[in-house]
């Protein structure tokens, strides 16, 4: 596996110094009207295989996003610690005040078909948090990122916490879209070729090695 470099997840343009003066229990609807979009960038491991996402991931399920999403302010009960998808700040050498930029996530619910790695029960209701959305009038994005759809039907390679919604491992890498076939499809070059034959074997497996040959 190779794995990219963290950086805190910060908003990007004019916006980013409006909000930058703002305390910890501020909310973005503070910011001018003429500023309505805030940008995050944010790095992630990079995986070289299918192996290594399957043996990162706390959760590998087939499941469709059905309909109930819901845009939220991230909040955990405990400290994130050094999880980059928690805590804006995780690994960053220095940053800017984690409280500066209002983390806004979107959780859909996605009802699994198939399990082939986790704790999950078929026929259970998965939530999943994605960096972005629209709330209180204003919009979040993450660049480069491609939102979850409603009424798709994915494989989805995720992380887990006890207290949050659960994670794509990374936007481009960990999301593959199924087609009319059942032929994950991929939405990024960097990702991972496979086929539910592949996705199959490494579950009887358990996981393999990164690198291996199929």
């Amino acid at each position: 596996m190779s794995t990219g470099t963290f950086r805190s997840i910060a908003a990007t343009g004019v916006l980013l110094m409006a909000l930058a003066g703002c305390g910890h229990n501020d909310t973005p609807s503070a910011v001018t009207a003429q500023q309505q979009v805030v940008e995050y960038n944010a790095d992630y491991p990079a995986y070289s295989d299918l192996p290594a996402l399957f043996n990162k991931a706390d959760l590998v399920i087939e499941a469709t996003v059905n309909q109930g999403t819901k845009t939220q302010y991230l909040r955990s009960s405990t400290p994130p610690a050094n999880d980059p998808q928690l805590n804006p700040n995780a690994g960053a050498d220095k940053g800017q005040d984690a409280t500066a930029t209002p983390m806004v996530v979107t959780v859909f619910q996605a009802d699994a078909h198939k399990v082939y790695k986790g704790d999950v029960k078929v026929g259970s209701t998965v939530a999943i948090k994605q960096l972005g959305g629209t709330l209180d009038g204003q919009t979040f994005r993450e660049a480069g990122a491609k939102p979850l759809r409603e009424g798709g039907r994915y494989i989805l390679f995720l992380s887990v916490y006890p207290d949050v919604p659960a994670s794509l491992l990374n936007p481009d890498q960990a999301q593959y879209p199924l087609d009319s076939a059942g032929k994950p499809a991929r939405i990024s070059d960097t990702a991972p070729t496979f086929t539910i034959s592949d996705l199959e074997h490494l579950a009887q497996r358990g996981g393999l090695r990164p690198g291996h040959q199929f």
